[in-house]
């Protein structure tokens, strides 16, 4: 199965969409007929994919690989460092995007495979520019990430908007889905789906829409387009790592001296050591697939409190204070916190907060206004669902800032690798959810 079919087949069998426009993204990959692709357009009905655009105008994946590791000295989606994309995109709203913008632009529409291509002078003489525009000034690294960001932007607008009249039977399509390493730039996603939504299109973008989708992507469109298996209704869910027992998180706790644990805490009481500025790791069954932490691995805390953030990002994820944090909102109150209503199950829209509302949610606001929202409904994660609800009752604000499990590695899996990232932290408070099992730190 071809590569941007397998992200398209992923991202619209779980779309639940009977039909949709499908966008893919990312820095290339191989179709069936041995045709190199990065960007693609397919059209989904009911069980079947139809391919209707495949496309290398302009290799963005490839872009953002070769500034993060020719430029930035960053991990790129496949180094052993993980995929550092997002630090660039939060850098971005610090920067001038106009200072590099026609240098950018020369890099646009360069149709070349790759940009590790150290024998080419062209390419050296890219590296060399930028790096010595950083050595000027370490200033420059947000006007150029600023720069990058905004050909991201236009060049993704540009090209749907120009494949999004497509019809079945003559009825338009007005659901679009996007798939890709690219689309996990929720920034130009959000901006994107605003113009969507306004002109009354549905959009969805799933929980694996880079590489680690394509597996599934291929499943599926073996089981529906191949082999034409009536489609059925999908679960959105993203939790489909393996359930630990009661009694491998207990016997686990048992070869640690360090800890105090209390029985029997419920979520009402979560919710007090929340408002009295604790922050509390939540280890809940099966973990996330995708990127994202989303509420069975994820650290969390009041996002009323601005100093939360440079809290977390200083003594709990040791990573830079212009990183934001994401929010984890009641899905029914987003139209009242956020400038438009938007689905975001698995944190894949940057979406400005209300202006009348930031002031109320500092923590979670970044530079530009806006917060990569995970929308939280009951069938999506009950108790998540329901400890957010009581924190709404409580203090009005209809949500929890939200951060993956980790410190610079990754999300914590097991209940040991919970345990040591909890005590090599600052984070107050370690809950097993299904346990009703808080663990503190022995003074």
């Amino acid at each position: 199965v071809g590569h941007h079919t397998c992200h398209a087949s992923s991202v619209f069998i779980n779309s639940n969409f009977q039909d949709s426009t499908i966008f893919t993204f990312d820095g290339g990959g191989f179709e069936t007929d041995c045709y190199l692709a990065t960007n693609c357009v397919f059209v989904g009905n009911n069980n079947k994919l139809h391919p209707i655009y495949k496309g290398y105008t302009c290799n963005i994946g490839s872009i953002w690989t070769f500034f993060l590791q020719q430029i930035f000295d960053m991990g790129f989606a496949c180094s052993p460092m993980g995929d550092e994309s997002g630090t660039i995109m939060a850098m971005s709203s610090f920067g001038d995007k106009n200072k590099y913008l026609s240098k950018m632009n020369e890099l646009k529409y360069d149709n070349l495979w790759g940009w590790e291509e150290s024998r080419n002078s062209k390419y050296n003489n890219f590296i060399n520019f930028f790096r010595d525009e950083i050595e000027k000034s370490n200033e420059n690294k947000f006007h150029i990430s600023a720069s990058l960001q905004h050909i991201t932007e236009e060049f993704m607008s540009h090209f749907v908007f120009s494949h999004l009249d497509n019809s079945i039977n003559g009825q338009q399509i007005k659901n679009v889905c996007f798939s890709g390493g690219v689309s996990l730039n929720c920034v130009s996603l959000g901006k994107i789906s605003k113009i969507l939504i306004e002109r009354g299109y549905n959009v969805f973008c799933d929980q694996a829409p880079n590489d680690s989708g394509l597996s599934i992507g291929a499943a599926k469109y073996t089981w529906y387009h191949i082999l034409d298996n009536p489609r059925v209704q999908e679960r959105h869910t993203s939790y489909l790592g393996k359930t630990y027992t009661s009694s491998e998180i207990l016997d686990t706790l048992t070869n640690y001296e360090n800890l105090t644990i209390t029985q029997d805490i419920d979520l009402d009481k979560v919710v007090d050591l929340l408002t009295g500025s604790k922050i509390i790791s939540l280890f809940n069954e099966g973990s996330e697939s995708g990127k994202r932490a989303l509420g069975n691995r994820s650290i969390i805390a009041d996002p009323r409190f601005g100093y939360m953030k440079d809290l977390i990002n200083l003594k709990v994820k040791h990573r830079k204070s212009y990183r934001p944090f994401a929010p984890s909102v009641l899905r029914e109150e987003v139209p009242n916190w956020f400038e438009f209503d938007i689905d975001s199950p698995y944190m894949s829209f940057a979406v400005p907060v209300r202006e009348e509302k930031r002031q109320f949610v500092p923590a979670i606001l970044h530079n530009d206004n806006t917060a990569r929202l995970q929308t939280v409904t009951q069938q999506d994660n009950g108790y998540y669902y329901d400890l957010i609800k009581m924190f709404f009752e409580k203090t009005g604000v209809p949500m929890l800032l939200n951060t993956s499990f980790n410190n610079q590695e990754p999300i914590v899996e097991t209940p040991k690798h919970a345990i040591d990232c909890f005590l090599n932290t600052q984070i107050d408070y370690l809950y097993f959810v299904k346990e009703k099992l808080l663990v503190s730190k022995s003074v």
